[in-house]
């Protein structure tokens, strides 16, 4: 009896051992083997921001800022309604009627636009709240674009290959000016354009190099852009609501202090002051600048310039409303017009040269 009992303990030490053998064996593999590096939550360039993938990007990651806004909060407008003179001082009567401000008066800055013997008027109080517009003018697909941060006006043919691409404003910035985006049926694939650039810096277009070509817009007055072209549309939205940025941009431009930092920096040699408003005038690679504020001193009524390839005159329809700076391609010249806030400017195109400018 006592025999069978120490057969017994002795199978069962042995079993003991030969466990305790196995997972000692067990731990020195694991041991052994090689563990994965620990996982880097570090933003990269190929992160994501508003839901936009940066990779491929072709600009500094550190230089794109949100602006605590959504992708979809900036809502753009689609082929906006689009009235006459007389359509518009009915729209205007009965905005008053109802206790409303009227939708748009003389001294009002709009963005005018003629192509193929159509002329139609973007009022910026509503490329404010849009900042994107997306229509078509004398069977061209336009691209109307404003950034407020910048005070902005760019507008392009919107067509990039045989497509007619749909844009919107994307709600981050880069160097304080908008980033916009192409509206595709596929989420994920869309591409980032940098408006003050005219070309996509990320996604699909920004790998095959896509830029959109830029057409010659005027910035002036209501009524100056009606004295011109009294045939004009006017493009118009009844129900519009106030935009998404809560920001009195009359007092961020006259206090003159970035919001959001851009890169490269004004040089403190600069001759005007960041928050210069300037015209900048493209031939082939090179740009110009010209202050606005000097060109208003400069210009007398009637009078004109030409200079790189646009004429530059002086617009005043009524003495009550103060002139405005006209500036249009010359008779077949091929050239490129934007308008911006001087820092933003540079920040884009740091080489343009600066039309001299008077103390």
């Amino acid at each position: 009896m006592s025999k069978r009992r120490a057969d017994n303990g002795s199978r069962q030490l042995a079993v003991r051992l030969a466990g305790f053998t196995a997972i000692a064996i067990l731990l020195l593999l694991l041991l052994s083997m090689r563990l994965p590096e620990p996982v880097s939550f570090k933003l990269s360039q190929a992160s994501r921001m508003n839901g936009f993938s940066l990779a491929d990007l072709l600009v500094p990651r550190e230089h794109i800022q949100s602006q605590e806004l959504t992708r979809d909060e900036i809502v753009p407008l689609d082929m906006p309604e689009v009235v006459d003179a007389e359509g518009l001082a009915e729209f205007n009567f009965d905005r008053q009627a109802a206790g409303h401000s009227e939708f748009l008066d003389g001294p009002d800055r709009i963005v005018g636009l003629e192509l193929n013997g159509e002329s139609r008027a973007y009022p910026v109080s509503l490329l404010a709240i849009h900042q994107v517009v997306n229509d078509e003018l004398g069977g061209v697909p336009l691209l109307v674009s404003y950034c407020p941060w910048c005070d902005a006006v760019l507008v392009f043919d919107r067509r990039v290959g045989e497509d007619a691409l749909m844009f919107a404003a994307s709600g981050l910035l880069y160097s304080s000016n908008m980033l916009m985006y192409d509206r595709t049926e596929r989420r994920g694939q869309e591409s980032l354009w940098c408006q003050l650039q005219g070309r996509a810096v990320s996604g699909p277009q920004a790998v095959a190099g896509a830029t959109l070509s830029m057409l010659p817009a005027e910035l002036l007055n209501w009524a100056g852009w009606l004295a011109i072209h009294p045939d004009t549309g006017v493009a118009v939205e009844r129900d519009a609501k106030q935009g998404p940025l809560e920001v009195d941009f009359d007092a961020y431009y006259l206090e003159a202090k970035l919001r959001y930092p851009a890169w490269p920096q004004l040089p403190g040699s600069s001759p005007l002051h960041a928050f210069e408003r300037v015209v900048a005038v493209g031939n082939d690679d090179s740009w110009t600048v010209y202050p606005l504020r000097q060109l208003e001193r400069e210009l007398g009524s009637g009078s004109w310039q030409e200079m790189n390839g646009a004429v530059f005159s002086l617009c005043g329809p009524a003495e009550q409303i103060p002139a405005a700076v006209r500036v249009v391609p010359a008779d077949g010249a091929d050239v490129r017009i934007a308008y911006s806030l001087w820092f933003a400017w540079y920040a884009m195109h740091p080489e343009s040269e600066i039309f001299p400018v008077l103390e």
